[in-house]
Order: structure tokens, then sequence, then C-alpha cells
């Protein structure tokens, strides 16, 4: 280190009072750079945003993925107080650029854990990946998977299949099955992506009635009167 800085050994230790102090500090530069470099890239509003998700992962932490990294991961983790409060400034700071670039293009509601979610995935894999190349295309296949999610999971009443009843006609919900009678309709029954519909069987010619699904019995059906005599 003294060499390629050009400096004495005394001369760098009376800049830096020990190798700890110096650790931190080569770690804040790098850190401060690499934060610089991910500001830069999500800047760029006019390239798609998965494009530069991956690409600000990719400087943050696909530049280290390899031995080397997995090797300063245990010696961070052994020694706490060797990067201080950098340990937690930095990361943090990530985290405020990559919600607030993802929030800018689908609302700051989901923002924060899709986030933390695509962070959570880049640190398993920057563990798991062998190399560079591996990390970004798994990364990519993540990002591209959240930033899809635009508006979230439907709730309750919104764009779901169950369809609505008509005038004066009410709903009933079991589980995932959603029965609905009104005056068009007899049973009408939502289950998952499925909507079965009929009409009222007085309209159908031959119909035997039977109770419905809403729990209003109509007349049982006269003996002898099911398929060949059975009943049924």
């Amino acid at each position: 280190m003294t060499r390629a800085a050009h400096i004495s050994r005394p001369g760098l230790y009376f800049l830096f009072s020990s190798k700890q102090a110096l650790f931190r500090a080569a770690a804040a530069q790098a850190l401060e750079r690499d934060i610089a470099a991910v500001e830069h890239v999500l800047a760029d509003a006019h390239r798609p945003l998965a494009e530069r998700l991956v690409e600000a992962f990719d400087q943050w932490a696909g530049r280290y993925v390899g031995a080397l990294a997995r090797d300063v991961a245990v010696l961070i983790e052994d020694n706490p107080d060797l990067l201080a409060e950098l340990a937690l400034t930095a990361p943090r700071r990530f985290e405020e650029l990559i919600t607030d670039a993802i929030a800018v293009e689908s609302g700051q509601a989901t923002a924060t854990s899709r986030a933390q979610t695509m962070i959570s995935a880049s640190i398993g894999l920057k563990h798991q990946a062998a190399t560079r190349e591996f990390y970004l295309e798994r990364l990519k296949t993540a990002v591209h998977l959240l930033v899809a999610l635009k508006k979230g999971p439907p709730r309750a009443g919104h764009g779901s299949r169950t369809p609505s009843p008509g005038p004066g006609g009410r709903a009933r919900r079991t589980g995932r099955l959603t029965v609905i009678t009104n005056g068009a309709l007899e049973p009408v029954a939502s289950c998952g992506p499925h909507t079965v519909t009929r009409p009222p069987l007085s309209r159908v010619p031959g119909a035997i009635p039977f109770p419905t699904t809403t729990g209003t019995s109509a007349a049982a059906p006269p003996p002898g009167s099911g398929p060949a005599g059975t009943g049924r």
C-alpha cells in the first residue's frame, strides 16, 4: 500500500493510527463510490426500471461476487466493530435509493416491501453465486418478477372474478365459492377462474326442480322421474 501511494510506512501510520482505521477508511471510500454509482444509474429515467435496478445491484453487490466476497463477509461478521456505523448507514442508503426508484413508477404503497425483497434475493444470490454472470442472470429474473407487480396483489372486491348480484339479488361467499341468486339467474357459481351460470330451472323444458345452493328448496321430484326410473 505504501508503494502504491508513494509514501513511507511511517507516513502511512501518520495518516492512519492503526490497520483498523486504515481498513475503515478504505471501506468508506469504496462504499461512497458504490453509492454514487447507484445514484447515477437510477437517475437515468430514460431507461426501463428493471434494467436500472439490475445495474444498480451489480454496482452494489455484483462486483464483489466470488470467494473474496465470502472472506470479507466472514471478516466483518467476526469483527462487528470493524466498520462501525458504516455497516448500517451504507446499506440503509442503498435501500432508500432502490425504494425511491420503484416508488416513482409504481407508488409508495408496495415500494418498500419490493425493495427489501430484492435486497434479500441479492444477498442470498451473492453467497450462492460463484461468478458475477450467474448472480446477474438470477437477479434479472427476480427483479423482473417484482417490477411486474406494479399494482401489488389484488384486494377483495378489486379485480376479482367473482360475479356481482343483479338488482334484488344476493350473494353468499363460502371459502372460494360464491353463489348468487337473483330474478334472472338460478345459481351462479364462481370458483377460482371459472364461472358457471344457467337460466332458471322453470325456463328449461322438462327440467326437474331441485334444492338450490342458497338453501331455499323447491318441491321434491316425484318418484321414478329421474333417469331410467331411479328416482334420482
